[in-house]
């Protein structure tokens, strides 16, 4: 993407340490750390007519860690899988027509399955637990490219 259009802000000596100090903290530069800034949504420093600020929860979902959460799901999606294929195997020995030459492998299979689908099992509620407790945030996506630019924090 390409930035063409330029923002100038005057700060005091306190405003401009918060700042650096903000984007060091998060790795970023300044330019980078004051374009996540723009991207929150406004209710995030909105005050209800009350005058009492209301804490928000906010989630802040970049492409990577959204992409990282499908790639764990999709794993344990995939355990869950094995677990049924072995399971659709043991049926189809237990229907044959001499079932007792299958006994190995259906033992070794059930034994498959278990581990399978109990792995498969605790991994998505892990899952779910780690996304349940998100339930109240807000989401927030953020679109930041981090590399350094010319005013990039030492």
């Amino acid at each position: 993407m390409s930035r063409q259009c330029r923002f100038y802000v005057r700060l005091d000596e306190k405003e401009l340490a918060r700042l650096k100090n903000a984007a060091k903290q998060l790795g970023m530069s300044r330019s980078d750390y004051v374009r996540f800034i723009s991207q929150l949504p406004a209710e995030a420093f909105s005050v209800p007519l009350d005058g009492q600020p209301t804490l928000m929860h906010f989630v802040f979902l970049d492409t990577q860690t959204a992409h990282r959460i499908l790639i764990e799901a999709s794993r344990w999606g995939t355990n869950y899988n094995q677990g049924v294929h072995a399971l659709n195997l043991i049926t189809s020995f237990l229907m044959s027509d001499n079932p007792d030459k299958y006994r190995d492998e259906i033992l070794y299979q059930s034994k498959r399955a278990h581990r399978c689908l109990e792995e498969g099992r605790l991994g998505i509620l892990a899952l779910v637990e780690r996304i349940e407790r998100l339930k109240n945030a807000k989401i927030v996506s953020v679109d930041i490219a981090l590399k350094a630019d010319d005013d990039a924090v030492p």
